[in-house]
């Protein structure tokens, strides 16, 4: 909880200024610092002590998500388009699911969404437009076996793995 605060208050500081937001968010820093350094993370105070800090906190948590989005939103604007947001100060190169297929972009199908692979600057984000996008090597699931365009995973009592490019068997006995 409390890290998860801390990351949530740095995030919002970073595109609060970003966008231009000139404002203090000292009475949700406030609540998180007094947690960390006190008795209740230490587990040296009351079950009582350490519910209520836990409550703050979950409060503090919910509103620096909501004035986070907030912030995003004031930056980024709204619309129909699918925006993925790196917070961190390094370029991202990740494996995102999204709900829909991005215009132009290679996602393969996978459950009820769509893997893609996107990198986002630092402190920075990326858009992209609902669309068709390169849908490829749609994942089949089978009682026994996993299989793509690329290789097919067949569980048998044993793991095998038949790698289609090369037109043959990768693994044969996995046991």
């Amino acid at each position: 909880m409390v890290r998860a605060l801390e990351n949530r208050l740095r995030e919002l500081e970073t595109f609060s200024v970003i966008a231009g937001i000139r404002r203090s968010y000292e009475e949700l820093w406030y609540p998180l610092l007094e947690a960390e350094y006190h008795d209740p993370m230490g587990a040296t105070s009351t079950k009582a002590v350490y519910e209520e800090v836990i409550n703050e906190l979950e409060e503090d948590l919910r509103r620096a998500c909501e004035e986070l989005m907030s912030v995003l939103r004031k930056a980024l604007g709204t619309g129909h388009s699918v925006t993925i947001v790196n917070p961190l100060p390094w370029t991202r190169r990740e494996l995102v699911m999204v709900k829909e297929e991005l215009s132009g972009v290679p996602t393969q199908k996978v459950n009820n969404g769509y893997l893609t692979l996107i990198e986002v600057p630092a402190l920075g984000w990326r858009s992209f437009e609902k669309g068709a996008g390169n849908s490829s090597g749609d994942v089949t699931v089978g009682s026994n076996l996993v299989e793509n365009s690329v290789i097919r995973v067949v569980f048998d009592g044993s793991l095998r793995i038949y790698d289609k490019e090369a037109g043959r068997w990768a693994v044969e006995d996995g046991t």
